[in-house]
C-alpha cells in the first residue's frame, strides 16, 4: 500500500522541522566564525602576533607575499583566502568520513571565515593602547569560543580540528590493544523490596545482567564460562527468598580474555559503576558518574560531592540515548544498534551464574544453551 497523505503530511512536516534546525546551527556556527575572525583582525594582528596551526601557516604566508615579495593587495586581508584554499582540499579528501552535513556546514563556515577576515578592517594598533598581554588574552578567547561554538552546532572553522578530527576516523586501531582482564563494579543505593527479589529472578538476572552486557561489548568476544560466588550481607529478607545480596563473578571469553564482576545491593554513598579494561597496549577506564566532579581539598583533607542516589538521575543520559537510537532506526529505517542476540546472551550468562551459584562450580555456556 501507498503512503497516505497524513503520512506525506507528517514526513514533510518532519523535514520542514529538521531544515529549520540545521538552519538555525549554521546560522549559529557562522557567528562563531564571526567572533573568530574578529578575535583574529582586530586583536591577535595588530599585536604583531600570529594565530596557531593552520592560520598561523596562513598569515605567515600572507606576510611573505605582501611584505617580502611585494603582492600588490590592498583593501583586505588575504590570509583568509591563503586559509581557504589550505582548507578545502583537506576537507574534500576526508569528506566521506566526516559526514556530509558536517561537510556542508564547514564549508559555510570557512567561506564565512574567509570573508570576515578580507573585510574585517585590521587597526594600525592595538585596540588596547599597545597592550600586548591583553591584546592576545582577548583574542585567544574570543578565537576559542568561536571555534567551540562552531563545533557544538557541528560545524568547524577548518583548520587542525579538521586534521584531528580526520585522524581519529582514519586511526581506528586506536585502543588497549587486546583485551586481556576486563574489571566491572556495580552498586546500588538500596536494596529492592523482597517482594521484588521473590519475582524478578535473582541478581543476577535483574542487575548483574547488565554487566553482563557491557562485559561482551568491552571484550568484544562471547562468554564461555561463569563461575558465581555471593552471600547476604545487606538484607536477610532476599537470603530468605532463596536469593543473595552480593556478588562476584569471574568470565572466561572466547578470546582467551577473563574478567570479573562484583555487585552489592546497598552502597551507603548511592550508586557506584566503575570498569577497567586492560590490554596488551595499555589500560582504560571510567570512574563513577556523580552530580558534580568539585573538590574541597583542606588541611583536614578534601571533600567532594554525594553519588546519585536516585535511579532516574542517574541514568537520564542513557535512557534518552536508548529512545534516540531506537526513534532513529524506525524513522530513518535503519539497523537497531543491538540485536535480539544482544538481550539473549547475558540472559544466559545469567542463568549459568545462578548454576554456579547453587552448585558451588563452574559452569559452561554450552550447559545453558
Amino acid at each position: 500500500m501507498g503512503e497516505t497523505k497524513e503520512e506525506k503530511r507528517g514526513q514533510f512536516q518532519r523535514l520542514e522541522g529538521e531544515i529549520a534546525e540545521e538552519s538555525k546551527r549554521l546560522a549559529i556556527a557562522i557567528g562563531g566564525a564571526a567572533i573568530y575572525s574578529a578575535g583574529v583582525n582586530l586583536f591577535i594582528v595588530p599585536a604583531g602576533l600570529y594565530s596557531g596551526g593552520i592560520m598561523g601557516f596562513a598569515q605567515i604566508v600572507r606576510t611573505i607575499l605582501v611584505s617580502y615579495l611585494h603582492l600588490p593587495i590592498q583593501n583586505f586581508d588575504i590570509a583568509g583566502l591563503i586559509y581557504y584554499a589550505i582548507n578545502i582540499p583537506v576537507l574534500l579528501l576526508g569528506m566521506k568520513d566526516i559526514g556530509k552535513q558536517f561537510f556542508v556546514k564547514t564549508i559555510c563556515c570557512l567561506t564565512a571565515v574567509t570573508i570576515f577576515l578580507s573585510f574585517i578592517p585590521i587597526p594600525t594598533e592595538t585596540l588596547l593602547h599597545n597592550d600586548i598581554l591583553g591584546s592576545t588574552v582577548i583574542g585567544a578567547l574570543m578565537c576559542g569560543f568561536g571555534m567551540g561554538t562552531a563545533l557544538r552546532m557541528g560545524a568547524s572553522l577548518g583548520g587542525t580540528d579538521i586534521i584531528a578530527l580526520l585522524l581519529i576516523k582514519w586511526k581506528k586501531n586506536i585502543s588497549v590493544g587486546k583485551v586481556n582482564i576486563i574489571k566491572i563494579s556495580s552498586r546500588d543505593p538500596e536494596p529492592p523490596p523482597v517482594s521484588y527479589v521473590k519475582v524478578s529472578g535473582g541478581i543476577f538476572y535483574d542487575m548483574m545482567i547488565h554487566d553482563f552486557d557491557m562485559a561482551r561489548f568491552l571484550a568484544g568476544s562471547e562468554v564461555t564460562e561463569v563461575n558465581a560466588v555471593g552471600s547476604v550481607l545487606v538484607d536477610p529478607g532476599i537470603g530468605e527468598a532463596g536469593d543473595v545480596d552480593t556478588a562476584l563473578v569471574t568470565l572466561k571469553f572466547e578470546n582467551g580474555a577473563i574478567g570479573v564482576i562484583d555487585n552489592s545491593r546497598k552502597a551507603v554513598y548511592g550508586y557506584d559503576q566503575r570498569v577497567e579494561v586492560f590490554g596488551s597496549e595499555g589500560c582504560a577506564e571510567d570512574q563513577n558518574d556523580t552530580p558534580n566532579t568539585a573538590v574541597l581539598s583542606t588541611a583536614d583533607g578534601a571533600v567532594h560531592g554525594v553519588a546519585y542516589k536516585v535511579m532516574w538521575d542517574r541514568y537520564t543520559g542513557a535512557f534518552v540515548a536508548e529512545m534516540q537510537a531506537f526513534a532513529d532506526a524506525v524513522v530513518n529505517d535503519k539497523e537497531t544498534p543491538v540485536t535480539g542476540e544482544d538481550g539473549l546472551y547475558p540472559v544466559l550468562m545469567a542463568a549459568a551464574a545462578t548454576k554456579s551459584l547453587h552448585e558451588g562450580r563452574p559452569v559452561k555456556i554450552s550447559e545453558i544453551e
